[in-house]
């Protein structure tokens, strides 16, 4: 059996960093590699991305960009190796691999996030697990699904006092 939760959730790490205006820092332990005919920018080794309060973590980590009159647009980053995570002060999403979209406007807005393999999800203390879920950024939804393999799954933590 196939089981789908869409969530209506207003949160998700990348997206604070897409609309972040501060410079983006990429660090890896073995190499930064720019491979101009393939169009792609790789950081191999305990690769980070940072901007602001927003991390992304994982063992390589993949930019596909293309040139429109001089300017460098980047289509899309895709996260590998080491379960990729995504943190930020309350939030944490960890994959076995994450692919962020990005629109091909000059603007470079975040279209869409797609985490793949034992996604898990958590947002101060609720809960979501699944082997997929997608983020579109502009219809602010999220699907988590199954692959027939397991069970999505959510737990929320409600407010119980009494006033």
């Amino acid at each position: 059996m196939h089981y789908i939760f869409i969530l209506f959730l207003t949160f998700f790490p990348v997206i604070a960093m897409a609309q972040d205006t501060t410079p983006i820092e990429i660090t890896a332990d073995e190499e930064l590699e720019w491979d101009r005919d393939a169009m792609t920018f790789i950081a191999r080794g305990n690769a980070t991305i940072t901007q602001g309060k927003t991390t992304l973590t994982a063992k390589t980590l993949t930019a596909k960009y293309f040139e429109d009159n001089g300017n460098t647009i980047i289509e899309t980053v895709t996260a590998t190796g080491n379960r990729p995570t995504i943190k930020t002060d309350a939030e944490t999403l960890i994959a076995d691999k994450a692919v962020a979209t990005f629109s091909n406007q000059k603007d470079g807005g975040l279209d869409k996030i797609t985490a793949t393999g034992n996604v898990h999800i958590k947002r101060n203390n609720n809960i979501l697990t699944g082997e997929r879920a997608e983020f579109d950024v502009k219809t602010n939804t999220s699907t988590m699904t199954s692959t027939g393999t397991g069970r999505v799954k959510a737990i929320f933590y409600t407010n119980t006092k009494n006033d």
